[in-house]
C-alpha cells in the first residue's frame, strides 16, 4: 500500500492547479496577476494614473473635451459628437446631438435622419420589412 503522504501531496497539487484564479475582461479569459486590470479585452499593467482612459484596449492619459469612440480617443468639444462610421473603421465628429449614417447630426435641424441619410424635412420615409409598415 502506498505512503499515505505521497497521495495527498498529489492531491494538493492537482487542486491548486485547477482552481488559479481567472478574470474574464469582456468575455476573454485571463490567468489573474496581482496589479493588474482589465481595458477591453485585454488584461494589462494596472494605469499608471487613476484617472487614465481605457481606450483601444490600452490605457491612455485622460484629456479633457476627449472621449474614446470606437477604440479611437479623440477630441470633442462641447456641442459636437463622435459618430463611428458604421463599414469603416473609422470616426466623424462634428457638430451635432446625434449619428445619422456615422455623420453628425442636428436633429432639431431642417433635414431629417432618414435610413441612414440626411433628407429634407418635407420627404416621407417609411421603412418596409416582412410585410410590416413602420412610420418614422
Amino acid at each position: 500500500m502506498p505512503d499515505s503522504r505521497y497521495i495527498l501531496t498529489f492531491v494538493f497539487v492537482v487542486v491548486f492547479f485547477l482552481c488559479l484564479p481567472k478574470v474574464c475582461c469582456n468575455g476573454v479569459l485571463h490567468d489573474h496577476q496581482p496589479s493588474y486590470e482589465c481595458c477591453d479585452t485585454n488584461y494589462l499593467p494596472a494605469r499608471s494614473d487613476p484617472s487614465d482612459v481605457c481606450c483601444g484596449g490600452r490605457f491612455t492619459p485622460s484629456q479633457s473635451n476627449h472621449e474614446c469612440c470606437q477604440g479611437q480617443y479623440v477630441q470633442v468639444l462641447p456641442g459636437q459628437i463622435c459618430c463611428p462610421d458604421p463599414g469603416e473603421n473609422r470616426v466623424a465628429v462634428g457638430v451635432g446631438d446625434v449619428c445619422c449614417g456615422g455623420v453628425p447630426f442636428e436633429n432639431s435641424g431642417p433635414q431629417i435622419c432618414c435610413a441612414g441619410k440626411s433628407s429634407p424635412m418635407s420627404t416621407s420615409c417609411q421603412l418596409v420589412k416582412r410585410n410590416i409598415l413602420l412610420f418614422i
